[in-house]
Order: C-alpha cells, then sequence, then structure tokens
C-alpha cells in the first residue's frame, strides 16, 4: 500500500513536529540538570535493576547514590554528542549481541 501526500500536506506536517520538538527541548533547557534517582532511571530508560547495578558498580556517576548530572549521566551511557543519538551505547550493544 502506498500513500501519496501534496508536499504542502507534508510540509505542514514537518513544521507542526519541528515546532512541538523545538518546544520540548527549550522546556529541557529550563530544568535543573541535576536529577534525583528515580529522575534519573526514568530518564535514561534503564530497567529499575540495571540501573542500579551501573549505579553501584559506579559506571553511572553520581553524588552518594542520591543526585545524578544529566551531562555526567548522558556522558557514562555514551549518549554524548550528536552521533550517539543514531545507536545505543557500546556496552549495551554489546550485551544485547552476547544474548
Amino acid at each position: 500500500m502506498r500513500l501519496e501526500l501534496p508536499d504542502e500536506l507534508v510540509d505542514q506536517v514537518a513544521e507542526a513536529v519541528a515546532s512541538r520538538i523545538m518546544a520540548r527541548l527549550e522546556a529541557l533547557a529550563d530544568r535543573s540538570p541535576w536529577m534525583d534517582r528515580a529522575q534519573a532511571r526514568v530518564y535514561t530508560g534503564l530497567p529499575k535493576g540495571t540501573f542500579d547495578k551501573l549505579v553501584a558498580s559506579g559506571e553511572i556517576p553520581s553524588r552518594g547514590g542520591r543526585l545524578f548530572h544529566r551531562e555526567l549521566v548522558d556522558e557514562a551511557l555514551g549518549y554524548a554528542g550528536p552521533a550517539a543519538v543514531a545507536r545505543p551505547p557500546t556496552r549495551l550493544r554489546r550485551r544485547v549481541d552476547a544474548a
């Protein structure tokens, strides 16, 4: 099945999506870079057990296991930089490949 859409409609949808993304990015920029444990776990999207193990091992840096800096969490998981957005962190890919 193939759906043909007029270019004007595609442009309108693209502009609407871009507008929503910009609004969300601006909202994120206004937030504190510090997160508590629950916020950090939700932010990473990792299962609770996996998150807890990575924090306990020091792979995800924290302040006393309670406070997490967004930038440091991103770096620890390999999400820092635009190229990292398109692929999962290397250490997580290895675990998936090994399974």
